[in-house]
């Protein structure tokens, strides 16, 4: 697992130096405050810290007394705190903070330095305690008050800065890691009064978090930079420098350097059990880089011995929950695998899941979107370790496989039930406040996203300051909705386990989980990793089997040079013959690895639910084929998200009425023409009450966006005529009908709920890497919404904003992000008729972040997209067969409309085309129209 665990071993040497002695009973107590707090800052230097403790407490009370001012109580007891923090007497520190808080607030009226530091302290509790997300929230409060009481070069700032990278780093935001601790550091070498230790340690800060991003020897030297920094302070024996040898340690066995790595780490272990005791929590974190420097000398018994070291010294002082806890006990399930003992490394593996899978549970309801993707990649390791054991055990058995299947049911699309369940609160709420509270919240998240988009490369330091403080306010929304979800008893976490998603597979079908893991080689002389796929196979009965399918890789060139043919051949009127024969050629391979290993758990004409993972969901199943012909002809595929979304199908839901359909914008509209044609503002069909909406003019950051000229596209407009025609002809509801100028974003916001049956005809996008700006974080993770990066274009999109916000207009580009932010509960059927509107960007185990991801989140029950560009002939015979037929399932519309084709095509003796018949895919609920 990259970088260990999610915390491990962050700069302790400030936070976590603990005593190995007790206190001294027989204090030499003098009579006036100042002496006390002399003898308790010289046991702190002397790293006697019960004694300290004990003195700091004997001040407090004499300052309290009321014979000497008490203008220094805040700061004594940040001092008291920051010593019991030290000796992780976590409860203890919390209450002293808050002391300090509350006379920095009475004794001080507030003074923004002196709270900017207890914020500090408190955010340094939660970051050890592991609640990243509740220590942000503090950080970003202290640096703002930092700032505003010393500006922005104050040695204040620089602490508070640090602080931000550590935690940084361990969410893997390496990049805005490193940006705060280059601050912290560009003010700490121009003042003076800074510590050896605090300069040190934001060297260190800033190597880790280069060393994150892969800049290993930049990170070599500021890790000795860090060193020689503390040395010269403090000698080589003091517990700052075991820190940063223990960091030194850490970056050696990245490296697979198992010598550098246990030569540092014994040193640092040295440094600590002779200084503060061998139970010191810094001691736990060293064992960890000991344990994995020795698998790298093949020592797999002394490995063992580190390991469990560390995991006995980080439960006693962190708590079994802990997420340094969970990564250790995944080390410890690569080196069982290592010694070629599966048994064991599938039970430490389901040990790490189970602690992890709790925690994000618990901590789900505050996390913005990309600290929930984050957070489920804990989860995924873990997985990963299960699974890659599960399939080295040469007879794992039933009960092992039915458990590995339990962990990705368990981790699969857990983030967007997250998003899910959280828009479907605020929405359910008849609440003024709460009303309120969520105008908000989408209101700051599409202020970020145009802040973004000011400045996507991130080189202006106010915009920076911006997000921060944008940022900062998201999450304090946030934390107030989780405290109202929690206090409501609202929880998206239902039982999601292997009988309740079994139980919810209808007759007739099947369900087939697809599912990547990360593999990590067992020849530790060279350090490799890989990823894998698999696949397991429910019915209503249970599990029908499970198989491994192919190394990630290979099938991921397969995939992308398969959609660049389709690209291809979008562009020409038929393919040319080499064109043809790869296509055919990789398409057969693929099917080979991805298909034929499922294929004999799958009966004949068996509806399959199908759950694909990662770059699996960028082709349609039915388009592969094999030496029979293609799988459309076999089976009627229906894609599902994830296993969990059976069970939110079954949850009852409000139903909407009408048809909404909107087609051939114009592009060249301007804001004043948007407007002019504005329906007036309706009640919706599902509550009567209008439908507020805000606007949100968010600019996907993209040369080729930028510099739009998009053709009209009158054959969509005679699509949706044709579609309202059928749908009053056979349904007998209302239907409007949108066009040209009146075919724009504030229509859909206005208009679009509480309708049954959403038909949008027009041109989607999706923004690809080259043309994003800095948004993907080392780990994969992401520093803003996946969501931006793809919508739909309707009328304006040509003028992308221009004079948008003078006229109080949007800008034409509905992004999936904005779509998410909708309200369509009640709306049964998304049909898009737009070109690739089902990609979008594949994460580990939660699927694509595209438009049809959006417009689940929105409350839409099935959305069909296509994955390619469309004709108009296609989609215009596609869309009245759909319409045509209203009590059919869109699945088996979508395959008779594949095999009508193929078999057109064969009895003209041309070659059949998937480019023609193949794009559209149906996602979600199956039985929703």
């Amino acid at each position: 697992m990259p970088c260990g665990s999610l915390v491990g071993a962050l700069f302790v040497g400030t936070a976590l130096l603990i005593s190995g002695g007790d206190a001294q009973a027989n204090l030499h107590v003098q009579s006036h405050p100042d002496s006390i707090l002399a003898d308790a800052y010289a046991s702190e230097r002397a790293l006697d810290y019960p004694r300290a403790e004990s003195l700091y407490a004997v001040a407090t009370s004499r300052l309290e007394s009321g014979r000497v001012s008490t203008e220094r109580l805040p700061e004594v007891y940040a001092r008291l705190a920051g010593v019991q923090l030290r000796l992780c007497s976590f409860a203890a520190a919390r209450s002293t903070y808050e002391w300090a808080l509350l006379y920095a607030i009475t004794q001080r009226g507030g003074e923004p330095l002196a709270v900017a530091g207890i914020l500090n302290g408190l955010g340094r509790l939660e970051f050890l305690r592991g609640d990243l997300g509740r220590a942000e929230r503090l950080y970003l409060r202290a640096l703002r008050l930092a700032e505003a009481g010393g500006g922005p070069e104050h040695p204040r700032a620089a602490e508070v800065l640090r602080s931000l990278a550590e935690l940084e780093r361990a969410e893997r935001r390496f990049n805005e890691g490193e940006e705060h601790a280059r601050r912290a550091l560009d003010i700490q070498v121009k003042n003076h009064e800074v510590t050896a230790e605090e300069l040190a340690l934001t060297y260190a800060a800033l190597a880790f978090n280069m060393r994150g991003w892969g800049g290993y020897n930049a990170a070599d030297q500021l890790f000795g930079t860090a060193l020689a920094v503390a040395t010269r302070a403090y000698g080589e024996n003091h517990p700052v420098c075991a820190a940063i040898h223990n960091h030194i340690a850490g970056l050696a066995v990245n490296l697979i350097d198992g010598n550098k790595g246990q030569i540092h780490g014994d040193k640092a272990l040295a440094i600590i059990e002779r200084t503060l005791g061998p139970d010191h929590l810094e001691a736990g974190y060293i064992h960890a880089n000991l344990g994995r420097a020795y698998i790298y000398l093949e020592q797999f018994d002394r490995a063992m011995a580190h390991y469990r070291r560390s995991e006995e010294i980080l439960v006693r002082h962190l708590g079994i929950d802990h997420p340094d806890v969970a990564g250790t006990i995944g080390w410890i399930a690569h080196l069982y695998r290592f010694m070629k003992r599966p048994a064991e490394a599938m039970r430490e593996a389901e040990r790490m899941f189970a602690i992890a899978h709790s925690r994000f549970t618990r901590a789900s309801l505050q996390l913005e979107d990309r600290s929930a993707y984050d957070f489920t990649m804990v989860l995924y390791y873990a997985m990963s370790g299960y699974a890659a054991a599960h399939f080295e055990h040469p007879n794992p058995g039933a009960a092992a496989t039915r458990r590995l299947a339990e962990m990705v049911i368990a981790y699969q699309g857990i983030a967007s039930d997250n998003t899910y369940f959280g828009n479907q609160f605020l929405r359910a709420q008849d609440d003024d406040s709460m009303r309120r509270l969520g105008a908000h919240l989408a209101d700051v998240r599409a202020e970020r996203a145009a802040v973004h988009y000011r400045d996507p490369m991130g080189m202006d330091a106010t915009v920076r300051r911006m997000q921060d403080s944008l940022t900062r306010v998201e999450q304090d929304l946030l934390a107030e909705l989780a405290e109202r979800r929690l206090a409501a008893g609202d929880s998206a976490y239902w039982t999601v386990n292997l009988d309740s998603v079994c139980a919810a597979i209808p007759d007739g079908a099947c369900f087939v989980n697809q599912f990547g893991y990360w593999y990590m080689l067992t020849n530790t002389k060279v350090y490799g990793e890989q990823s894998r796929f698999a696949a397991f196979i429910l019915d209503r009965k249970g599990l029908r089997g499970f198989t491994h399918l192919a190394n990630a890789d290979s099938t991921h060139y397969q995939v992308n040079r398969l959609s660049t043919l389709l690209q291809q051949r979008s562009r020409q009127a038929s393919w040319d013959a080499p064109s043809w024969q790869e296509f055919d050629s990789l398409s057969l391979a693929y099917t080979t690895q991805t298909w034929s290993p499922i294929e004999r758990f799958v009966r004949p004409n068996e509806m399959v639910l199908l759950c694909p993972d990662l770059y699996a969901s960028l082709l349609p199943a039915g388009m592969l084929r094999d030496s029979s012909g293609y799988l459309i002809e076999d089976h009627t595929f229906q894609y599902i998200p994830a296993a969990r979304n059976l069970l939110r199908f079954r949850r009852e839901s409000m139903v909407g009425s009408g048809l909404f359909a909107l087609g051939n914008p114009d592009f060249d509209a301007l804001p004043e023409e948007r407007l002019a044609v504005l329906d007036n503002q309706e009640a919706s069909p599902l509550t009567g009450e209008p439908v507020e909406y805000a606007v949100r003019n968010i600019r996907p950051f993209c040369e080729r966006l930028d510099s739009l000229h998009l053709p009209p596209l009158p054959n969509t407009e005679r699509e949706i005529q044709r579609s309202a025609q059928r749908w009053s002809e056979q349904r007998g509801g209302p239907a409007r009908t949108l066009v040209q100028a009146a075919a724009n974003e504030e229509q859909f916001k206005r208009l679009a709920h509480g309708n049954r049956v959403l038909h949008l005809a027009t041109h989607g996008y999706f923004v690809e890497h080259d043309c994003r700006g800095p948004i993907l974080s080392a780990s994969g993770g992401y520093q803003f919404g996946p969501l931006l990066y793809s919508g739909l274009l309707l009328a304006g999109a040509n003028l992308n904003g221009k004079g948008a916000d003078e006229a109080g207009a949007e800008d034409g580009i509905l992004t999936s992000q904005e779509v998410a932010a909708t309200d369509l509960r009640g709306t049964n059927l998304v049909l898009l008729s737009a070109c690739e509107s089902a990609t979008g960007e594949p994460a580990n185990g939660q699927g694509l972040y595209g438009l049809a991801r959006a417009f689940e989140l929105a409350g839409a029950r099935q959305v069909v997209s296509a994955l390619w560009p469309v004709t108009d002939a296609a989609s215009m015979e596609l869309m009245d067969r759909i319409f045509s037929q209203p009590d059919r399932r869109i699945a088996d519309i979508l395959r008779d409309y594949a095999r009508d084709q193929i078999e057109k095509d064969r009895q003209a003796g041309r070659p059949t085309d998937p480019f023609l018949w193949a794009p559209y895919v149906a996602y979600g609920d199956w039985r929703a129209r």
